[in-house]
């Protein structure tokens, strides 16, 4: 089944191809930003004659302009045009698209051929596509970083079937408990990064007094942007921690596993809860979920979600009787009908696989003849 998936590589361009970079970043914010303040001031101009208005345009490559204004008119349908911004120079992330006209050509592990450089450009390749290569996408950190996404449309064989289900409870003190019994430990990246970043911060903040205190712009105070990078670097980091747990994570489950049942959470209203957000925040589990959906439609998965006012802590996994709602304190409880003991987490998760596979329509054992 044909699929479009995505490749992100690491690139280091020269000093000369960082300009042109730079250029291709800078048109595409500048259309983008004239197409919003059209729209906002109902004026109706096309691509055509902001190119001839600002002949500077022209020095790029017209699809990355293409593509400036589809990804506005995109923003548009979603939200509404009041609530979106300009973009900035300043802005923490750069980045541009372009169409692939057969211009791109990966020669080995350390270099691609771009028809947008003279010379070859020099990457990371950890991966070497195999499919059509749609789009180009070209980007810049905070940290100064410049990666190359690719989005490709290859044809992605499903996995072979497993005959094997299993239900995910989410939380903070373990991330994902499994119906199987098997605990995934909460890694907490951020905090594990907040003495340094906190550190950094705090150097920041006195090289921002201190350029003030000099009358110096801070886009023209070096030891300030220098630090600014910094920080940035150490929150990428973390982010590229909890990137490659997740993708191990989602991949692992994907791959075992032909059904997966799981909680559908209002990550919205839980993160209101001042105690909980930041712990949330830090868990990611919408980016983890995002990540199960798109690989279970790759390789020919099934994910079930299951009501977020489902009582899964509240229903014995054994026997099926209800008990009372029991405060999050008790972490392990003894069912007065059964007299089972349950770990409170993997009860639940096991009750989130019995109503998933029940919402399914999939007949599979019962509460009698766990396979587990």
């Amino acid at each position: 089944m044909e699929q479009y998936k995505g490749y992100k590589f690491r690139i280091y361009p020269t000093d000369q191809q960082k300009q042109i970079l730079a250029q291709s970043f800078g048109c595409s914010r500048k259309v983008f930003n004239l197409t919003l303040d059209q729209r906002k001031t109902k004026k109706a101009q096309n691509l055509q004659s902001l190119i001839e208005e600002y002949p500077y345009l022209k020095e790029v490559d017209i699809t990355s302009l293409e593509y400036a204004q589809a990804n506005l008119y995109r923003a548009i349908k979603s939200k509404n045009i009041n609530e979106i911004k300009f973009k900035s120079k300043s802005y923490s992330k750069q980045s541009f698209r372009i169409k692939n006209r057969e211009s791109i050509k990966l020669l080995n592990k350390y270099q691609i051929d771009i028809s947008l450089f003279d010379k070859p450009l020099k990457a990371k390749v950890h991966i070497n596509p195999k499919g059509l290569i749609l789009s180009l996408t070209f980007s810049k950190k905070a940290s100064g970083n410049y990666f190359l996404s690719l989005l490709v449309k290859e044809n992605i064989e499903p996995m072979k079937k497993t005959n094997k289900v299993v239900g995910i409870d989410l939380g903070l003190e373990n991330f994902a408990i499994l119906s199987t019994g098997q605990k995934i430990g909460n890694r907490r990246f951020n905090r594990q990064m907040d003495t340094k970043i906190n550190k950094e911060l705090r150097k920041l903040s006195k090289r921002r007094e201190k350029a003030i205190k000099d009358n110096k712009p801070l886009y023209q105070a070096s030891n300030y942007q220098k630090q600014k990078r910094k920080v940035a670097r150490l929150y990428e980091k973390s982010f590229n921690q909890r990137k490659y747990f997740l993708d191990k994570l989602s991949t692992l489950i994907i791959k075992n596993h032909d059904v997966i049942c799981i909680e559908q959470l209002e990550i919205k209203e839980m993160i209101s809860n001042r105690q909980l957000s930041r712990s949330i925040a830090d868990v990611a589990w919408t980016l983890f979920v995002e990540k199960l959906n798109y690989k279970a439609k790759w390789y020919g998965r099934r994910i079930v979600y299951v009501d977020r006012w489902f009582p899964s802590s509240q229903i014995c996994s054994s026997c099926g009787i209800r008990h009372e709602k029991m405060p999050l304190s008790i972490r392990e409880w003894q069912c007065t009908s059964c007299h089972k003991i349950h770990d409170r987490d993997i009860n639940a998760s096991r009750n989130i696989l019995f109503q998933g596979l029940k919402q399914a329509n999939i007949k599979t054992v019962d509460r009698a003849g766990l396979a587990w």
